[in-house]
């Protein structure tokens, strides 16, 4: 009997719920690629040269924070992951800035929870859209245009 109240208890308090926690998978995670506008893969044209994903001001000097880029070689390209840029999109960080050796690019990423799905409202590269290509056997990504 006291096994049968637990989880009658259990079901009440997720059924309770419009999107309950364990269900919120959140922000979808962010993929890119990144072609020049000659059309080369810009990532595995300068790999071998340090990377790093960042944004401004999260402790007291004001110092760059580290959004964990992650790259991979997939097929033919290089895949950029940053495994937290939606999730502090989706807490109000929108700039992240791209180092590629002594390159340095600003990306926007703004999610924004829609119900009880999370979307993308806009991904710019230097200030110009990115193109989301989706694929029923990936995650989506984005792909970016570097002039």
């Amino acid at each position: 009997m006291k096994h049968f109240i637990i989880l009658f208890l259990m079901i009440a308090t997720v059924s309770a719920c419009e999107q309950p926690v364990c269900c919120d998978t959140g922000p979808p995670r962010f993929f890119t690629v990144i072609r020049t506008s000659e059309g080369m893969d810009y990532l595995t044209f300068n790999a071998g040269e340090p990377i790093d994903l960042y944004y401004e001001g999260e402790d007291d000097d004001d110092q760059k924070t580290d959004a964990q880029p992650y790259t991979f070689y997939m097929g033919d390209t290089t895949k950029l992951e940053g495994i937290n840029v939606t999730s502090l999109s989706a807490e109000g960080i929108k700039t992240f800035y791209l180092k590629v050796g002594s390159d340095i690019d600003t990306l926007f990423v703004d999610v924004e929870r829609k119900g009880s799905k999370w979307e993308y409202k806009a991904v710019r590269f230097n200030g110009e859209p990115a193109q989301e290509i989706k694929s029923p056997k990936a995650d989506p990504y984005w792909l970016i245009q570097k002039k």
